[in-house]
């Protein structure tokens, strides 16, 4: 049976990229990658022909599915020949412009996302205040979200602002509610 290892995968620019190695003396004959909106059915989006894997060393390989559906958490697996498939993997696809946000889940969770548009990779930062102005996280990053997690945040009401390197002014401003931790 063929062994899928670090079968991850990442959003950025409107693309899903994924990613896996097929550990030393896995092979198969074919690789369907396939995609699902409900993690139970799937549909082919791609596929890479031949043999795969190698008896002798670990095989990386890329893909790119350059049409995901927005606004959705996409489940992705591969089918390895007729030998077996892979673990599932899931992955939200925010659609955000220029100065538009989005926080998934919502209602709020430990697990929640400020997600936000920086296609080219951009310094952020971010500081999120209470509703009386007091500061309660700043962090920044090159990427296009922001992990929230609620451990720290009490049930309430909180105002965010999101700017790059050198500007205090706002790009996107926003709130979210947290309702329990």
């Amino acid at each position: 049976m063929p062994e899928v290892h670090g079968f991850r995968a990442q959003h950025s620019g409107g693309v899903v990229y994924l990613e896996w190695t097929m550990r030393s003396g896995s092979i198969c004959n074919g690789i369907s990658v396939t995609r699902s909106e409900d993690s139970l059915n799937f549909t082919q989006i791609g596929s890479i022909a031949g043999l795969c894997g190698s008896v002798s060393a670990p095989v990386l390989y890329r893909f790119q599915d350059p049409n995901p559906i927005g606004n959705t958490s996409l489940y992705y697996r591969l089918e390895l020949g007729t030998v077996g498939q892979s673990n599932t993997i899931s992955l939200f696809v925010p659609e955000t412009g220029f100065g538009e946000y989005q926080i998934f889940p919502n209602p709020f969770s430990a697990n929640s996302r400020l997600y936000f548009f920086n296609p080219r990779a951009e310094q952020f930062h971010l500081r999120i205040f209470d509703v009386r102005g007091q500061a309660y996280l700043s962090a920044e990053t090159t990427g296009d979200n922001f992990a929230l997690g609620n451990e720290t945040l009490k049930p309430g009401l909180y105002y965010f602002i999101l700017y790059m390197d050198g500007s205090e002014a706002g790009l996107v401003k926003g709130n979210f509610m947290v309702l329990q931790n």
